[in-house]
């Protein structure tokens, strides 16, 4: 019996010892990144820390919403002081979260928050989460993702496990690794000069919807954003809520936006500003004013930006 357990424990070890050397090896161009000091994550952070109490408006969801909104372009529009904290499948649980450790550092005028439907998944990133989490207070983890936590501290690599399998595909294919860290932010927006071909937008697949994506259940969707509102009124900050445009070519491919009316409905309910810009804006989007299927390049981002900030201008009128 002894025998077997230390067997037990010797492959439970390796495990362990495989699973810190694999991410010691795949981290080490992040480790770069931090080193150069183009890290995203760590200069969106330093930018809310360090220049407190400095912006008007704080943008947060995920990467459309970073691709999307261009704070030079809303401040130049709108006079306002803006800053991008969208990222990279950034959860509803996560933004909530952001928000609060953000106001420790900011007193901004408005919330402008990317209404995404994965956004409100079944299921985590946690590579992106857990970085995020490192430049906030411990409450997030403790009250949502203490066991996950846990499980990366013995098991690093299992947060990577989507991540390595794309490698492994780009590898076999010979395509060449896209990374975003040392590309040129401007005050948390990603700039992208790619554009689409007729190659790509063939192969886009329909939008998200609640029949095509596994979702949190309504109720929990629902605390979320009532947390963010409820946050956003006892500051006296103005919540808005976007939607980013999709390729119009995947919105012919989708036969009903049920993302739309829900966050329509929802919205309207419970008294929030939501616009959607594939509805909602007097500007005409192409498929050639996004880098892939469903993430805005500069030119996109330029027409995004200016209704955004048009709308911006109608508050500030109040």
């Amino acid at each position: 019996m002894k025998k077997f357990l230390i067997k037990v424990l010797t492959f439970f070890i390796t495990i362990i010892i495989s699973s810190y050397i694999i991410v010691w090896v795949y981290e080490k161009p992040k480790r770069l990144t931090y080193k150069n000091g183009t890290n995203i994550k760590l200069n969106k952070w330093n930018s809310i820390k360090i220049e407190k109490n400095s912006f008007d408006v704080i943008i947060l969801g995920s990467s459309r919403g970073s691709s999307a909104y261009n704070p030079l372009i809303l401040d130049s529009i709108s006079k306002l002081n803006s800053y991008n904290m969208c990222t990279g499948s950034q959860h509803i649980k996560e933004s909530f979260y952001m928000f609060k450790e953000i106001l420790k550092f900011q007193k901004p005028k408005y919330l402008v928050y990317e209404a995404f439907l994965p956004s409100f998944k079944n299921s985590y990133d946690f590579n992106n989460l857990f970085s995020n989490a490192e430049f906030m207070a411990n409450e997030m983890i403790y009250n949502e993702f203490l066991t996950e936590k846990f499980l990366d501290l013995l098991f690093p690599v299992i947060k990577y496990k989507a991540y390595l399998k794309q490698e492994a595909i780009n590898i076999l294919r010979g395509n060449q690794k896209k990374s975003y860290y040392e590309s040129s932010w401007i005050k948390g927006h990603r700039p992208s000069n790619r554009v689409n071909d007729s190659i790509d937008i063939k192969k886009f697949p329909p939008i998200y919807s609640f029949s095509n994506t596994d979702l949190l259940p309504i109720a929990t969707i629902e605390k979320y954003l009532s947390k963010i509102k409820s946050i956003c009124e006892e500051n006296n900050i103005k919540l808005i809520c976007m939607r980013a445009p999709y390729p119009p070519s995947r919105m012919l491919k989708s036969t009903q936006d049920t993302a739309h009316m829900y966050f329509k409905n929802y919205f309207n309910k419970n008294q929030i500003p939501f616009y959607d810009l594939n509805y909602q804006s007097k500007t005409f989007y192409t498929d050639f004013d996004f880098e892939d299927y469903h993430h805005m390049n500069s030119i996109g981002a330029k027409k995004a930006s200016k209704d955004l900030a048009i709308i911006l201008n109608s508050y500030e009128g109040e």
